[in-house]
């Protein structure tokens, strides 16, 4: 067994017994660096940072009630894809909190973002384009909405660095190469 899962474990246990949050709020993981989170320059490798995001993605699954969702309607949480802009490296034994936020959503798609920080120091961060799954079929954003009782939806407005995303994502795929 490899220490993502004891960490999986670790963060669905203490997500069960912490307070429960509104789906427009943003959950918090604190974790740290452990040795084999590092590559060979001796900082968290740039991977680990994705499972870092994935367990932040999965308390905030459990601390807004969405989990139990997934299970009773045998749901599926599908990524399409993630923007990371590593800004600061972490060493061993550095203690960080990644929080994670719904910051847009469209027909389709649940936008997160990631923020990875040390202290105050913003170390990384990221954008992750989600939807849901059952059966094989998309789940329209507001069903998803719907079956958790959302009455209240804020106005969102993507933050201009995910307009940007999206708009360089559309450029990939209109002008992928044909190897």
């Amino acid at each position: 067994m490899s220490v993502p899962f004891f960490r999986l474990a670790s963060v669905t246990y203490k997500a069960f017994k912490k307070t429960k949050i509104n789906f427009w709020d943003a959950s918090t993981i604190k974790t740290k660096v452990h040795p084999n989170d590092l590559d060979i320059n001796v900082h968290m490798n740039n991977a680990r940072y994705s499972t870092m995001f994935d367990l932040g993605r999965f308390d905030f699954l459990v601390r807004t009630g969405l989990i139990k969702l997934i299970w009773k309607e045998k749901w599926r949480p599908v990524i399409g894809s993630t923007m990371v802009s590593y800004l600061k490296s972490l060493k061993l034994y550095e203690k960080f909190i990644v929080s994670t936020k719904v910051v847009y959503f469209d027909d389709k798609w649940f936008y997160l973002e990631h923020l990875l920080k040390k202290d105050n120091d913003l170390m990384a961060r990221a954008f992750v384009k989600c939807l849901f799954l059952q059966n094989g079929k998309k789940i329209p954003t507001q069903n998803l909405l719907e079956a958790l009782h959302c009455d209240f939806i804020p106005p969102l407005t993507p933050p201009p660095a995910l307009i940007s995303w999206l708009k360089a994502e559309e450029e990939l795929k209109q002008h992928a190469p044909n190897h």
